[in-house]
């Protein structure tokens, strides 16, 4: 995000959505991340939530000069012990550097439907 928030709408896009950002910064999951079971016709996609937090998306996000919409993304960390608040901590701090706010929850790296329940 912080490279490059401002160049997309240059290129055209009609908006911008930057995400996964967690509350704590998060690091990159182990290698491989990404590969095909063939046999299964499957693709395993461990890429994880590789960002610098919730702060740092805070900061690069108030001092955008583009002009084009901005979505957020927000999730929870590997290591939580409280989702719910998590999400709530993520979205009081981002949402209003945004025009649109998403949450994901689909993650086989959590606990339970959705990764809500432990």
């Amino acid at each position: 995000m912080p490279r490059c928030r401002t160049r997309w709408g240059r290129l055209g896009f009609g908006f911008v959505e930057c995400g996964t950002v967690t509350p704590r910064p998060q690091a990159w999951q182990p290698r491989p991340r990404l590969f095909r079971l063939t046999e299964d016709h499957a693709v395993i996609n461990r890429m994880g939530f590789n960002n610098h937090g919730m702060a740092a998306a805070a900061r690069n996000l108030s001092v955008r000069r583009g002009k084009g919409l901005v979505g957020i993304n927000i999730g929870v960390n590997k290591d939580s012990s409280d989702r719910i608040s998590d999400y709530a901590r993520a979205f009081e701090t981002l949402a209003a550097l945004a025009r649109l706010c998403g949450r994901e929850c689909l993650l086989a790296q959590h606990a339970g439907p959705a990764g809500l329940a432990a």
